[in-house]
């Protein structure tokens, strides 16, 4: 059974989802949204027990976020990295940005 996870993905400049499976097959995606026009999001979500979490904003509203990128370990652990728009004395410059996702969370 198909549940929709976004109905606005940002598959721009080859950016499709990422996934990444743990040892017990429970899997977490992670992906650009368009969020506020003009802004993009990343999202991620996980599967456990045959459902997919509410997807999980990483940082703020709006914002230019893009590449999203997944790696694990045996434990479950998962490193999400992605590059996150920002500016700096009036200049946009890109910052790779990596949050930590821990089983259960």
């Amino acid at each position: 059974m198909a549940q929709a996870l976004s109905t606005k993905p940002d598959l721009g400049e080859n950016h499709p989802p990422q996934l990444a499976l743990d040892d017990a097959g429970n899997a977490t995606v992670a992906w650009s949204d368009v969020g506020t026009p003009g802004s993009t999001h990343i999202f991620a979500s996980r599967y456990v027990n045959n459902a997919w979490s509410t997807p999980t904003l990483f940082g703020k509203d709006p914002q230019g976020a893009f590449a999203a990128a997944l790696a694990g370990n045996s434990a479950g652990n998962l490193a999400l990295l992605y590059v996150l728009d920002v500016m700096e004395q009036g200049v946009t410059v890109s910052e790779v940005q990596t949050s930590f996702l821990t089983p259960g969370s």
